[in-house]
């Protein structure tokens, strides 16, 4: 059987990226019993397709993705292509359309992957970060994407000011940070 694979637009994501993914994201899989991914900030996905395959293989693993996708035609695309690009593992998978301040207080899954990529700008960094953080099991990891990124310096200035009073260990930090929660 050939895996699925996701209906991608645009850039594909980065070399760089998709090694860090593979070294240190695939040996978590099946590592928890009732595995959870948590993803805020969906868009197509492309992650979430990847994690579904890579890191989720088991039946009792979940993904739950949280995007309020918006009403314009091209965010009805990117909902659209999602969907498609998940439908192979429906079963797994929970996607809720909304704000993530209203759709995580209903999420009662321990969360043992948090992949934040939603808005850049700080403040939502580091109330996304505030929501998604006693979400997550101790040992579990948490990773932002454009961490290090020319046009969103924002988001590691707000991770790294969220950090201080949180502990965690540094798995990567390249464009993404990942971080395992202590």
């Amino acid at each position: 059987m050939t895996a699925h694979r996701p209906e991608y637009t645009g850039r594909s994501a980065g070399v760089r990226v998709l090694r860090d993914w593979e070294r240190h994201l695939v040996p978590e899989a099946g590592r928890w019993p009732n595995q959870t991914v948590l993803e805020i900030g969906v868009g197509e996905g492309r992650s979430a397709a990847w994690f579904l395959e890579h890191v989720l293989p088991l039946a009792d693993a979940r993904y739950i993705g949280i995007d309020p996708w918006g009403d314009s035609r091209r965010w009805k695309r990117a909902e659209d292509r999602c969907r498609r690009n998940l439908a192979p593992h429906r079963e797994k998978v929970r996607l809720y359309k909304g704000r993530a301040e209203d759709v995580l207080p209903v999420v009662h899954r321990t969360v043992h992957l948090c992949y934040v990529d939603a808005a850049k700008d700080t403040i939502s960094v580091a109330f996304y970060s505030a929501l998604v953080w006693p979400k997550v099991a101790v040992g579990g990891l948490v990773i932002w994407n454009e961490y290090r990124h020319t046009q969103h310096n924002t988001v590691q200035r707000a991770v790294d000011k969220f950090l201080t009073d949180h502990p965690h260990d540094v798995v990567w930090a390249h464009s993404q940070l990942c971080v395992r929660i202590r």
